[in-house]
């Protein structure tokens, strides 16, 4: 959800308006007469001023002029003002390569007032304003690091002119930045001491955007109820103060919130209502980000028509306004679309746009920072032109001076010149001898080296063969994994079913063998866990495959219980891979375990191929780990094999169900070469069952890296952990 980053730089960018402020810019229109080019700067940058949140283009227009008038009448001050007010309304058009130059010269100009007048607290605050923009502008980049030390810059500045003001906005602007860092908890702090310091100042918008910003940080942290109280009594705030763009901005958080917990009809009922303010604003990346918002909503109902229609607005808008994080996203949720209808044609062909897009967006990063650096070396150029002529004059005073010690110095060094010369020619005689011997002693080297290139010509040929081989092997490969990727199912959807779960997936080679499946059907939901024969290439095959059978079987008859899902499983398994007969069955196949969980009578089906059911239970204080067996594998031709065994078991809360690959206990230590084995695994999981699901496979991981050790990983990795 994109927009709730561009809403959170609406406090941060622009300046507070009501209706007093509007009639108070009619009285100063009337006033203007015939003002110098002074008195006309400071009005204009009023005007401007009181006009950036409103009416962008007609605050454009004002700061233009201001800065024509502060030019005339030589009043850099006035000038700087305009250039930042300028900056800002570029940075949130997007067109941040404009508004840089703005801020930086408008940065240049205060730099010169402040050198002039270092106590003038004025000037301090002003530049801490447009350094303050500089890493708005630099956030809106995506540019973290440029942004935080800019954010910090403003901050000191406006500490020197105790600007408490200034203070609050860069709190808050810093919480932004950690918010896009996925670093919640530093957000939520500045967050915190910005809402502290507007609620001390009485500022109103500001006590709305803070609270705006620890809703979305309390959303993060799963404290539902508290964020919903943040963001309603933001949206009072708003309303209080006719905030147009504030109120649409809280609306859509509030879409965002019920999109969260998955109350789509509420979810899509705010962003409409947001959606309508914003084309009421014009603001182009508004309306494109909420358009995307209300596809998301539709997309997450499987109302797949709908959702591409609006991706599809949302994508022209942010392609014409250059706005290159939408257009990527838009391309990569279309191929998520497609994937979900299997049709993997179209799927792979947005998800290329979406690697365009995403290059196209890394290039023109690196032209900016080239066009810095270019910037940066004339500056340098200029200050060392400088330092030249500055030493030019002085060589010209100590020239006649040198010249004097120099012809001193020739007349010695000719005399030393000629003894040396005596010297030199008794020993040239020497070195006549010497060099005839070291020449024939050369052609033999030379002879030598010759051959030695010829052998090392020859072995560079066929290295450069082998690495260009090579090369075509890892990128098909690497293809392939791209497609693999795009046939797994989203992790979100099982999000939606547990709200503490993980995915533990570490391929061994760039494609698996291993595969994780998800299936939606209403309060319940297929989890599967899937080993293929093999790893790399022929097992990536077996998992394309795999995953293709349980769509069609599913997608056919959504009445099949978990062991019959199995059956029909195997089935196509040994007619695909021609297991027809004993005698010319091959041992390829698959290991699974398999469940269906129904999240309201909170009753589970388990199917297994050589692949167990583990669930840990909290009983008197103490944890139980209880193990439900598995039948044989898929795809092996057993004749006469029974039917796949479907168990039947009721779940209570809090319960932690684990389902998994072999590749885990199969590892080998580094230290003692064994192997990690299921009884390992079993106390493993007994001690941190209690933990948060994130947790425990961040835990699960590291051992499994400490285990393993310098060692290579023998096979795929996978498991799938669920908390009720």
């Amino acid at each position: 959800m994109l927009k709730f980053f561009i809403v959170i730089f609406t406090f941060l960018l622009l300046s507070e308006i009501s209706a007093q402020n509007q009639n108070k810019i009619d009285s100063i229109k009337l006033s203007l007469g015939n003002q110098s080019n002074i008195q006309l700067s400071f009005i204009y940058n009023k005007i401007a001023n009181d006009l950036l949140q409103t009416n962008p283009d007609s605050s454009l227009m004002y700061a233009k002029q201001a800065l024509n008038a502060a030019r005339n009448a030589k009043n850099k001050f006035e000038q700087a003002v305009a250039l930042t007010i300028i900056g800002k309304i570029r940075t949130n058009q997007n067109d941040c390569e404009n508004a840089l130059n703005q801020l930086f010269e408008a940065n240049n100009i205060f730099d010169e007032l402040i050198k002039e007048s270092p106590e003038n607290k004025s000037y301090q605050t002003e530049k801490a304003n447009t350094v303050n923009s500089i890493g708005i502008n630099y956030n809106t980049q995506a540019v973290y690091d440029k942004a935080l030390d800019y954010y910090l810059k403003a901050l000191k500045l406006y500490n020197l002119a105790s600007y408490k003001e200034g203070i609050t906005k860069v709190y808050n602007n810093i919480g932004v930045l950690y918010e896009n860092l996925n670093e919640a908890t530093k957000a939520q702090e500045y967050y915190e001491k910005s809402l502290a310091l507007n609620k001390e100042l009485g500022y109103k918008k500001g006590i709305a955007a803070s609270l705006n910003n620890l809703g979305n940080i309390s959303m993060t942290l799963n404290n539902y109820d508290k964020a919903l109280e943040y963001f309603e009594k933001s949206l009072d705030l708003k309303k209080q103060m006719d905030d147009k763009k504030g109120i649409s901005s809280a609306l859509s958080n509030l879409g965002n919130f019920y999109f969260y917990i998955k109350k789509y009809d509420k979810s899509l009922e705010y962003f409409e209502n947001s959606l309508n303010i914003d084309l009421e604003l014009g603001n182009a990346v508004d309306i494109a980000t909420m358009y995307e918002n209300i596809a998301n909503v539709y997309q997450a109902k499987t109302s797949y028509d709908k959702a591409f229609d609006y991706y599809s607005k949302s994508l022209a808008i942010a392609d014409s306004v250059k706005y290159w994080p939408l257009v990527q996203n838009c391309y990569l949720k279309i191929s998520e679309i497609y994937t979900a209808l299997c049709d993997y044609q179209k799927a792979l062909e947005y998800f290329k746009k979406y690697e365009k897009a995403e290059q196209t967006n890394l290039n023109k990063q690196k032209f900016k920072n080239i066009s810095e650096l270019e910037k940066k070396y004339e500056t340098q150029k200029k200050e060392q032109e400088l330092k030249i002529n500055e030493e030019r004059l002085k060589k010209q005073e100590i020239f006649i001076v040198s010249l004097i010690i120099g012809s001193v110095l020739f007349i010695l060094l000719a005399v030393l010149a000629f003894n040396q010369f005596r010297i030199k020619r008794n020993a040239n005689k020497l070195l006549i001898h010497q060099n005839e011997e070291i020449n024939r002693q050369k052609n033999e080297i030379e002879a030598q080296r010759d051959e030695i290139q010829r052998q090392r010509d020859y072995v560079t040929e066929q290295r450069d063969k082998i690495t260009s081989q090579n090369k075509a092997i890892v990128d098909s490969i690497n293809y392939a994994s791209y497609i693999q990727s795009a046939v797994l199912p989203p992790l979100n959807i099982l999000t939606r079913y547990f709200k503490d779960n993980f995915v533990l997936y570490m391929p061994r080679d760039i494609v698996s063998g291993d595969f994780y499946w998800f299936y939606e059907k209403g309060p319940e939901i297929i989890v599967a866990a899937a080993d293929c024969t093999g790893h790399g290439v022929p097992g990536a095959f077996l998992s394309m495959l795999g995953i293709t059978f349980l769509n069609e079987i599913v997608s056919k008859n959504d009445k099949l219980n978990a062991g019959e899902i199995l059956d029909h499983l195997r089935n196509k398994i040994i007619k695909s891979l021609h297991q027809v007969e004993k005698s010319m069955a091959t041992h390829d196949g698959m290991d699974i375990a398999l469940c269906i969980v129904n999240v309201q009578t909170k009753q589970m089906q388990y199917a297994g191929a050589n692949r167990p059911l583990y669930i840990i239970r909290k009983n008197n204080d103490a944890y139980e780990l209880n193990e439900t067996k598995a039948n044989v594998m898929l795809g092996m031709y057993l004749k006469n094999c029974d039917q796949y065994t479907n168990h039947h078991i009721p779940l209570q809360h809090d319960d932690a169900i684990y389902i998994f690959s072999d590749g885990y206990c199969d590892q080998f230590n580094e230290s003692t070469g064994k192997k990690y084995k299921p009884l390992q695994l079993k106390g493993e999981l007994l001690k941190i069952c209690s933990k948060p699901m994130e947790k425990q496979k961040h835990i699960l991981s590291e051992n499994f890296a400490k285990w393993k050790g310098k060692l290579e990983q023998l096979d795929d990795v996978m498991m799938i952990g669920l908390r009720i």
